[in-house]
């Protein structure tokens, strides 16, 4: 019976292949013919090497060796077999009358699945070759599953990876190793999770882990990601646990999205929104939300600064915009060098900047204002091609509301321009005549011009 394969002509099911091998088995032949009539798909053999040419090209479900007495040669052929490529999936069981403990040592040195009498009941040795092929389909099927698995969680563009529920990673993709600073993935199989979060996060995590298992709904959260050459990373995870056939969870998938750019976009944004473009110091709308922040600070007291610059509107129609600018840089970056850190100075309105500074009686707030006028003349000192002039006013009071910094604020923006009216009579002269030298010497003004100039003003 070399080389015979035994098919019934019709069946009603999926058939499982089954190659057998009889040797000297009188048995092996009914064997082949009941196997058969139950629908098995069978290829019968007598030769090691048809048999071993028959599993590299039709690659059977299960191995089955019919034999009375076993030789070296069966031992080395169910070597051979395991050798091959996805040799060691296959079952291999053994049927002989030699069933003895030498048998038994060789058969399973050789690497066979198992060993049964020959005379075994056909039904259970169906029954046993069924619970081998099926094992052995669902670990086929298993593993092509996951390498589906591990091939799609390479291409997605997240940072993927598999915990189990004490959070020791099974598996993650090439992004999770790179977002944590290691070249290889397998250098992450077996760490800890927690490894790689801040410490100050671990509670947290903790927590909304627990929540996922009992709840199971999904888990987002932010945490630190700390790297491998310990810098931070923002993260987003997502978590979601796996569950087994019983619906019981078994592990956590995780997808962890690196929050950098994000954050960065965010803080950019943020730092627009409460920040003046040109001079870089905080807007009108975050001095507003400071000054509703001193409510309560009736402790200590509150000064209010106010600044305009005097000419602004001069330098613009005679200079042009861009020197307006630049005078409104220079006169931002003045005034952010007479307060300190702690104070907010901000630009209010296109010449116009208010400064908050807690804590600050009304002594302090007179140096302030000395201070500021010191400033002006150093500048204009070093720099006499473009004077500076600022009208300064301040008020300093205890603010229990909102109403009281609002008072404030009024108070210090009125003093401004008592002071704005006393500098255009007074020192106003001595500062136009400056300008004029300026413009005059870059040809931009006549005789004429400056006393309409004048005039204006």
């Amino acid at each position: 019976m070399t080389g015979i394969s035994l098919l019934p002509k019709t069946y009603q099911y999926e058939k499982s292949l089954i190659l057998l091998v009889i040797k000297n088995s009188s048995a092996g032949y009914q064997l082949a013919k009941k196997m058969a009539k139950d629908n098995f798909e069978v290829l019968s053999t007598e030769d090691y090497a048809q048999a071993q040419s028959f599993y590299l090209n039709d690659s059977p479900n299960l191995v089955l060796i019919s034999i009375k007495k076993p030789e070296k040669d069966t031992f080395t052929f169910c070597a051979s077999l395991r050798k091959l490529t996805d040799g060691w999936t296959t079952p291999i069981i053994l049927l002989t009358a030699a069933v003895n403990a030498v048998t038994l040592e060789q058969a399973f040195a050789a690497g066979l699945s198992a060993i049964l009498p020959e005379t075994i009941n056909w039904k259970v040795l169906r029954q046993r070759v069924q619970q081998y092929i099926q094992f052995r389909t669902s670990f086929l099927r298993l593993r092509e599953s996951e390498a589906c698995y591990r091939s799609l969680i390479q291409i997605l563009p997240s940072a993927i990876a598999l915990t189990d529920l004490d959070g020791n990673i099974i598996m993650a993709n090439q992004k999770t190793a790179a977002l944590i600073g290691y070249d290889q993935v397998d250098q992450l199989i077996g760490k800890n999770a927690f490894d790689f979060i801040v410490s100050t996060d671990h509670h947290r995590v903790n927590y909304n882990f627990m929540q996922t298992l009992l709840y199971g709904k999904r888990e987002k959260s932010e945490y630190s990601f700390l790297h491998r050459n310990r810098s931070l990373i923002p993260i987003e995870v997502n978590a979601s646990p796996v569950l087994d056939e019983k619906g019981y969870p078994y592990a956590f998938i995780v997808v962890i999205d690196d929050l950098t750019e994000r954050k960065l976009t965010e803080e950019k944004l943020r730092y627009l929104s409460l920040h003046d473009p040109l001079t870089g110091l905080y807007n009108r709308a975050f001095f507003e939300e400071e000054m509703l922040g001193q409510q309560n600070s009736y402790q200590n007291p509150v000064c209010v600064v106010v600044c305009d610059i005097n000419g602004q509107k001069l330098v613009n129609d005679t200079l042009g915009h861009a020197a307006g600018d630049t005078l409104i840089v220079e006169v931002a970056r003045l005034l952010q060098g007479c307060f300190r850190e702690s104070d907010i100075v901000a630009r209010i309105g296109g010449d116009e900047f208010g400064i908050i500074c807690p804590g600050t009686d009304q002594l302090t707030a007179e140096k302030i204002s000395q201070r500021i006028n010191d400033a002006v003349n150093q500048y204009n000192a070093e720099h006499p091609g473009l004077p500076i002039s600022i009208s300064t006013g301040l008020a300093v009071g205890k603010v229990f509301n909102f109403e009281d910094m609002q008072a404030l604020f009024m108070e210090a923006d009125c003093n401004m321009y008592k002071e704005k009216l006393n500098v255009k009579h007074t020192n106003g002269a001595l500062w136009l005549n400056k300008l004029f030298v300026s413009l005059a010497a870059r040809g931009l003004i006549t005789t004429e011009q400056k006393e309409i100039i004048k005039n204006m003003l």
